[in-house]
């Protein structure tokens, strides 16, 4: 879901509706769901005590972003050119550092 949620902001301008008249609802029908699946996930997650948040997590998160920021600058295009790949790859695993970073414990250096 740290990955989804930036992704899907980012996608859902870029769908192109089957229904010419409403392409704004069916956007609305289609990533509404999604974007509260994602956000009780969000949710649920703050109210558990295993997780912390630390500089580690907020490091890799702002490391996620960045080459998404890069994607952007390269055009975002769908994955099929090895740097798109690359890149989708890289965030996702930035994604996965993070969730990991979320349950470690602090040390008393932090």
């Amino acid at each position: 879901m740290i990955f989804e949620l930036p992704f899907d902001l980012i996608v859902m301008g870029r769908t192109y509706p089957p229904i010419p008249p409403a392409p704004t609802l069916f956007r609305l029908l289609f990533f509404l769901p999604l974007f509260l699946v994602e956000i009780s996930t969000f949710s649920l997650l703050t109210l558990s005590p295993l997780t912390k948040l630390s500089k580690y997590t907020l490091f890799s998160l702002a490391g996620m972003f960045f080459v998404f920021a890069v994607w952007a600058f390269l055009g975002f295009s769908y994955p099929s050119a090895p740097i798109s790949v690359a890149l989708n790859g890289v965030s996702k695993v930035l994604s996965f550092v993070t969730a990991i970073t979320l349950f470690l414990k602090a040390n008393k250096a932090d």
